[in-house]
C-alpha cells in the first residue's frame, strides 16, 4: 500500500467502532442505535434516548520537515440525551444524576483518550493488515502513529425537539441535553515521495 485511503474518515470510523463495541451497539444498519459518524454532531431523526455522534473537527498541519506531510486530527463525540418531560426545577438534578450525560462523557473520555485500539481500527479501515495496523506502519506509509488525546468536555446545553428532527411547535420545552467531548492530535505520518 503506497497511499493511505481515506485517512480522516478511517479514524472517524475507528472511533465509531470503538464506541459501538464498548456500548454493545452492533446493528447491521448504516447508523447504530446508539453511535454513528455524523457531519455536525446531531443525531439522526429516529434516535432513541441516547445517541453518540462522532464528527470531524479539523485537521491542522504539524509538519516539521520538507520531506514529510504529517497531519494532526481533531475529532469530537457529541452525546445527545433525550429526556421525558420534567419540570424546570428537576432538570438540573436529572443532568447530574449518576448514569446520566456527565458520567457518560467521562466514560467516552476514558475510552478514547490515548487509545491504541481505536488507532488500530483506524489503520485497518485505511487498508492496513491487522499486524501493520498494530505497528502503525508499512514500508512506505506510517499511517496513524499517535492516538487521539482528550482535550475538553463542553458544558451541557439544552436543545428543543428540532435537534432530533422533531416539531418545535408541538414541543416547545427544551428537554434534550447535549454535551460534546473534544479529542485531538492523532498523528498521521506520511512521506512525500
Amino acid at each position: 500500500m503506497s497511499e493511505p485511503r481515506g485517512a480522516i474518515s478511517a479514524y472517524l470510523k475507528g472511533v465509531e467502532k470503538r464506541l459501538r463495541v464498548a456500548l454493545d451497539d452492533q446493528p447491521a444498519e448504516e447508523f447504530g442505535k446508539l453511535v454513528g459518524v455524523k457531519p455536525d454532531g446531531r443525531p439522526p431523526n429516529n434516535c432513541g434516548q441516547w445517541f453518540y455522534a462522532v464528527h470531524f473537527e479539523g485537521c491542522p498541519s504539524d509538519d516539521t520537515g520538507a520531506q514529510t506531510n504529517d497531519m494532526l486530527l481533531n475529532v469530537s463525540v457529541t452525546i445527545t440525551r433525550r429526556m421525558n418531560y420534567s419540570p424546570k426545577d428537576r432538570k438540573g438534578s436529572q443532568a447530574a444524576s449518576p448514569e446520566e450525560i456527565l458520567d457518560q462523557a467521562i466514560v467516552v473520555k476514558d475510552l478514547i483518550h490515548q487509545d491504541e485500539v481505536t488507532r488500530k481500527y483506524a489503520n485497518i479501515e485505511m487498508g492496513f493488515t491487522s499486524a501493520e495496523a498494530i505497528a502503525g506502519r508499512t514500508a512506505t506509509v506510517n499511517g496513524w502513529v499517535e492516538p487521539l488525546r482528550y482535550l475538553r468536555i463542553s458544558g451541557i446545553s439544552e436543545q428543543s425537539a428540532e435537534w432530533v428532527g422533531g416539531n418545535t411547535e408541538t414541543q416547545a420545552e427544551k428537554d434534550i441535553f447535549v454535551l460534546t467531548i473534544d479529542f485531538g492530535r492523532a498523528r498521521l505520518v506520511k512521506g512525500i515521495w
